[in-house]
């Protein structure tokens, strides 16, 4: 028995004694045992979304030419055991159409895979299938494992990829063994924010208006942060010109540039519950795909026409 299997069975039976999740159970046996933390939170607060990587895990943009779906992209190219991780985040359409497409869409996934085997499974009391196999890209064989884990409204896809299937096994396992599923935040973030189905523009946006964030105290987004961030995108001068149609003096939004991303400057910006909900749920209901920084700013109009127009009079 390798001394991972060993870990993970003190782990799991420390579980069984203390009824303590799987993480909570991993992070007292290594400090017990003088251990650095193998693992590190990430966190969808708008999704209600929390999971456990290994430490050396990074997080890149997810990539909407993959899925409007994908929220979350993970990798880890450490020599030699490749890693990657995607996370798809569907609805559930109660409808006879969408769950005939969406068994399509598994059909078409397996035969994507050579050896594809199907079972069923549970991951903290919640329903789930296993999804194996292994495809072939140039010389290098990858092993394929997908979990689909059943959520009230929606389906968890949560694929990883590996070069040594074996090896990463109980890795993959432990990472939806981890993962909790709670109510969407109603304030927050910056950094813990999904952006669900937010095009590279739109999240940049977000982003900038971040960065000049930073430079206030106390560090808080603000609809003055924003604004500005959305007229410096590609899209600007559809934003001044919407923005100078509401009245807005267009040479306001000239305000400073966003600091420079050195590590002193990442501290965490929070974003209070009015401008939350416009970016996590009233900018996802204006678009009609992914959300454009126009969409944003239809947010802001329709979603907090006081506070715009309480700016627009200063």
């Amino acid at each position: 028995m390798t001394a991972r299997k060993r870990f993970k069975q003190l782990v799991r039976a420390r579980m069984a004694k203390t009824g303590e999740s799987y993480v909570t159970a991993l992070r007292h046996l290594e400090a017990r045992q003088g251990m650095p933390p193998s693992t590190r939170r990430v966190r969808k607060a708008d999704l209600g979304l929390t999971l456990h990587v290994p430490v050396t895990w990074v997080e890149s943009v997810p990539e909407l030419r993959n899925s409007l779906d994908e929220v979350l992209r993970l990798a880890s190219d450490e020599e030699p055991h490749a890693r990657r991780c995607i996370l798809l985040w569907t609805p559930k359409e109660d409808d006879p159409n969408t769950r005939r497409l969406a068994r399509q869409a598994l059909k078409e996934q397996l035969a994507q895979l050579d050896d594809p085997r199907s079972e069923e499974a549970t991951y903290g009391g919640r329903a789930a299938r296993r999804l194996t196999g292994t495809r072939t890209s140039g010389d290098v064989t990858w092993h394929v494992v997908r979990f689909f884990v059943e959520c009230e409204d929606r389906t968890l896809d949560l694929s990883f990829e590996s070069v040594d299937g074996e090896r990463d096994h109980d890795l993959f396992e432990e990472i939806v063994e981890s993962l909790e599923i709670g109510p969407p935040a109603d304030r927050g973030l910056v950094e813990e924010m999904a952006l669900f189905r937010y095009s590279g523009s739109a999240r940049r946006a977000v982003r900038r208006a971040a960065d000049i964030a930073r430079a206030a105290d106390p560090m808080v987004l603000s609809l003055d942060h924003l604004l500005r961030s959305l007229a410096q995108t590609p899209e600007g001068d559809a934003v001044t010109v919407v923005l100078g149609a509401l009245g807005v003096d267009i040479s306001r939004l000239d305000g400073p540039q966003p600091i420079a991303r050195r590590d002193e400057f990442n501290e965490p910006v929070h974003v209070g519950p009015e401008l939350y909900r416009v970016l996590t749920r009233e900018a996802q209901r204006m678009a009609v795909t992914s959300v454009k920084p126009v969409d944003i700013l239809s947010a802001i109009v329709h979603g907090m026409p006081d506070a715009l127009a309480e700016w627009r009079a200063q």
